[in-house]
């Protein structure tokens, strides 16, 4: 399995027995016709109840989340962008790496990782709760989002 690591800015291959997966069901289906605030409240409310800062085994995060709903391609990409953004300000720490200056995204990154530029920028730049780790997003079996390309 590939994951990110925003340590060495790399994707890293993990073998399986060393992944711990955290699986977060998204409870209300969501409706097309659901106004954008609405949604980011419902993703960030979502993620409040997921425990992210479980204590350190050496087992390496795979964020695996379910949503169900009347969800078209639309909404699946909008959501995948809500979902990633509001993950990644959760596992973000708000004190810099310590590198020499601000990073931009390596070229071997823009090419495997599926992320808005900016958050990516922002979390190669600033320590998280892992250095490595991946998000699957699943909506009834018809779309499927990875971070990290297989």
């Amino acid at each position: 399995m590939n994951f990110l690591d925003l340590n060495e800015l790399k994707i890293k291959q993990i073998k399986s027995e060393k992944v711990e997966y955290h699986e977060i069901v998204f409870k209300e289906e969501i409706k097309s016709d659901i106004t954008l605030r609405a949604l980011s409240d419902l993703v960030n409310n979502a993620l409040n109840k997921t425990k992210l800062d479980v204590i350190h085994t050496g087992q390496i995060p795979y964020y695996c989340i379910k949503l169900t709903g009347d969800i078209d391609e639309a909404c699946f990409e909008t959501l995948v962008n809500l979902i990633t953004s509001a993950l990644a300000n959760k596992l973000m720490i708000k004190e810099g790496r310590k590198r020499e200056r601000r990073l931009d995204v390596p070229e071997n990154l823009l090419d495997h990782v599926f992320m808005s530029r900016s958050v990516l920028k922002n979390m190669i730049n600033y320590k998280s709760l892992y250095d490595i780790f991946n998000v699957k997003i699943t909506a009834n079996d018809s779309f499927i989002y990875n971070l990290v390309k297989e």
